[in-house]
């Protein structure tokens, strides 16, 4: 009898601490996805912002300044997002403008593999894109939101904020 009970506490200590490391597990598996939402924000975020910088520039040198981000206002113009044929919205290819609402985009890597686009999804994000623009500089502010859900469900954004200076005026 003292057998049983013996055997009964040794396996019941073995599946708590069994437990124990399933909820560890799911807890690590939860952070390495988290993880990987915020990794592909970071990377659209740096790559939108290396591309507005790029194409101000480009418009500066060619005295199109202010031209240039009242086209990416009014919708108008384009932005050069590195891979850019790789990030889709669920529409339309990437097109990257000035917007007050939140803007989805989904980054699809296999979809130059197969003939035909493909549904499966590696990343998806919502942005904001802001900026404030005079003859010296803009100020630009970006809001990305990891995950499929709209940027609406009152989760902190990650904000990245930078400068861009007019080349020709300084």
């Amino acid at each position: 009898m003292a057998l049983i009970v013996e055997l009964v506490a040794a396996l019941s200590i073995l599946l708590i601490g069994f437990a124990a490391l399933m909820r560890l597990l799911r807890t690590s598996n939860d952070d390495e996805a988290a993880a990987g939402r915020d990794n592909a924000a970071a990377w659209f975020a740096d790559a939108v912002l290396n591309g507005l910088r790029a194409e101000a520039t480009e418009a500066a040198t060619r005295g199109e300044w202010i031209d240039f981000w009242s086209g990416l206002q009014l919708g108008s113009g384009a932005l050069t997002v590195a891979a850019q044929d790789m990030w889709a919205t669920p529409a339309t290819g990437l097109v990257v403008r000035l917007s007050p609402a939140a803007r989805p985009v989904v980054f699809k890597p296999y979809q130059h593999h197969v003939d035909t686009d493909t549904p499966f999804v590696d990343h998806a994000l919502w942005y904001r894109l802001r900026a404030d623009v005079s003859d010296r500089a803009s100020a630009v502010t970006l809001h990305v939101w990891p995950g499929e859900a709209p940027a609406v469900t009152g989760r902190e954004p990650m904000r990245v904020y930078t400068l861009i200076w007019n080349p020709e005026d300084l």
